[in-house]
């Protein structure tokens, strides 16, 4: 950290390196030549006494509660009057920006004193990571050269890791909803990807609307298995069908429905792309129904042992019904056949569907074989391209696989967007570089 020796920090500046541990803060040295390490930094205190109570350092191997107080000079505890006010008798370290006089306890004790030096650019940088209004992300962009490969690749890995558990756990909720039904588990998860997003909420919702062991029953028949969803999905037009197709469909229905004491979701709201007609929420049902009737029962393996990520794509590469090869919804048709998924969209079940359900399957058995399985197929698979992988490679971090990308992504929703810099380990280091404690 370069700057001029005469530069000394203000207090809130101190307050944020040590709030947020930046630096060398864990482990430093005082003036008076003791070792110290900090276990709690404790908590700011925004009203009158100390800057933090309920510290927790080890000095000289001694483990001390108290408080901690912050100066820009040492000579500011006389001058603010601490010296006699109670409240103060608790410092148990005097964390100064200039050591130009030591400190004594009433009783005559010296209290541990140490120096923190912050470059004139911390407050800049701190506030424009945590509190600027206008951003554009991520927010450090502009300083991410500086950091070292190695700490980037060691980040990325631990919040792919991350990203992946949450996904697991996801999963794992699904599972205990179904009482360990593996198969149902598998279904909705499915159906949830294949939402992609906008429509996943409503896709999970109508896949656990219907036990799988039902549509089991009727797995030989597309027609029945069309119509339980559909209607699930609040889909049918049961006073104005379409077409004879959806005609059909209400008929049945209404037959399953009373016989299996079947309701529809609530209120659903569905989104249709009108870019992207292929991909509307009664063609993704359409090819959960058509995935069913081909796999039935053995779907819950396809989707939670298999990890051949070939196998996988071969699975998903589906034909579509004569009827939804060319509908996007009932009585709608386009001009040419349409596929049932591309390569980029059977790509991202393999990131969402697939690797999460192989994952937890491993946590839940004890299969390391699995877990380990789940996390080549991200590296497998090419990287996702959107705005937030966008955003990081135009900084020097581009998006390879999956696992780079899924660590990104996980990277600007739990840290970029809350904008919990100092908890990142690329904002802290970023923000470390401006600060200096002990170092005399």
């Amino acid at each position: 950290m370069s700057q001029s020796d005469t530069y000394i920090p203000h207090e809130t500046a101190m307050q944020q390196a040590w709030r947020f541990m930046l630096g060398n803060t864990r482990r430093l040295n005082t003036a008076q030549g003791n070792a110290v390490s900090v276990c709690d930094a404790g908590k700011l205190n925004t009203g009158p006494g100390p800057d933090f109570r309920d510290a927790r350092l080890r000095i000289d191997g001694d483990e001390w509660v108290g408080c901690v107080e912050m100066h820009r000079h040492a000579s500011d505890w006389h001058r603010h009057g601490h010296d006699g006010d109670a409240a103060y008798r608790n410092v148990i370290l005097h964390v100064v920006g200039c050591d130009d006089c030591r400190i004594t306890r009433e009783d005559g004790t010296e209290i541990p004193q140490a120096v923190m030096r912050v470059a004139p650019g911390f407050v800049e940088m701190f506030n424009g990571l945590l509190n600027e209004p206008h951003y554009v992300l991520p927010m450090c962009g502009r300083s991410l050269p500086a950091v070292a490969d190695i700490f980037k690749t060691d980040w990325l890995t631990a919040l792919a890791f991350e990203r992946m558990q949450r996904k697991a756990d996801d999963v794992a909720a699904i599972l205990r909803a179904t009482a360990g039904d593996w198969l149902q588990t598998a279904f909705v998860t499915l159906a949830r990807g294949l939402g992609f997003g906008v429509n996943a909420d409503n896709m999970e919702r109508m896949a656990r609307s219907v036990p799988y062991k039902i549509l089991l029953r009727h797995s030989d028949d597309l027609d029945a298995v069309e119509a339980i969803l559909f209607g699930q999905a609040g889909l049918l037009d049961t006073a104005s069908p379409a077409d004879a197709h959806e005609a059909q469909l209400v008929n049945e229905y209404r037959f399953y429905a009373h016989k299996y004491g079947l309701t529809p979701i609530d209120n659903p709201v569905w989104q249709t792309n009108a870019r992207n007609m292929a991909n509307t929420p009664w063609r993704r049902i359409a090819l959960l129904a058509r995935l069913v009737c081909r796999h039935g029962s053995d779907l819950g393996s396809i989707l939670s042992e298999n990890t051949d990520i070939e196998f996988f794509r071969s699975v998903m590469n589906i034909d579509m019904s004569d009827y939804w090869a060319y509908a996007f919804a009932f009585g709608r048709t386009g001009g040419s056949r349409m596929a049932a998924l591309g390569r980029q969209s059977r790509d991202l079940l393999i990131i969402n569907v697939l690797a999460p359900l192989i994952y937890c399957r491993g946590l839940a058995s004890g299969r390391p074989e699995l877990l380990d399985g789940a996390i080549r197929l991200w590296e497998r698979v090419d990287g996702e391209r959107n705005s937030i992988t966008r955003g990081f490679e135009e900084h020097g971090i581009p998006a390879d696989n999956a696992f780079t990308s899924q660590a990104l992504i996980q990277l600007h929703r739990g840290y970029c967007e809350r904008r919990r810099c100092p908890d990142c380990r690329l904002g802290h280091r970023i923000l470390s570089s401006f600060v200096s404690l002990g170092d005399r």
